[in-house]
């Protein structure tokens, strides 16, 4: 399956979003949703974390991009790791970034899956002295 979407922690406070091989844009809506649905079902914020293995991006990225996703907006959505962004998907970070220049605190940037984890524990950790 190209695209996954999964709880990255027994917590459910993080959500994994993993693109792979080529895939479909009927296909990230579908994940989309589901992403949704878990965050209308968690308990407290949830950080998402997507990993890029695949660079493969499907025709008409632009409009997707600017039509935006619903669950990126949800109110228990708090930060969107990216991870091995690279190519045409810096490109089109670069212009959702243009579109909702609102949302860049929100996304972080990670070489690997791991150093997402360890970065979500730090900002977490962060947050906690600064309550």
């Amino acid at each position: 399956m190209p695209i996954t979407v999964a709880w990255g922690n027994r917590e459910q406070n993080i959500i994994n979003l993993t693109l792979e091989g080529t895939w479909a844009w009927n296909e990230y809506d579908t994940a989309a949703n589901a992403i949704s649905v878990l965050l209308s079902g968690a308990n407290s914020s949830v950080d998402l974390v997507i990993d890029f293995r695949s660079d493969h991006v499907p025709d008409n990225a632009v409009k997707h991009i600017e039509e935006g996703y619903l669950f990126f907006w949800h109110p228990r959505m708090r930060f969107t790791i990216l991870v091995g962004v690279k190519g045409f998907i810096r490109t089109l970070l670069i212009r959702f970034v243009q579109t909702y220049p609102g949302r860049v605190q929100q996304l972080l940037f990670a070489g690997t899956l791991e150093n997402a984890h360890v970065l979500l524990a730090k900002r977490s950790k962060q947050r906690l002295v600064t309550l």
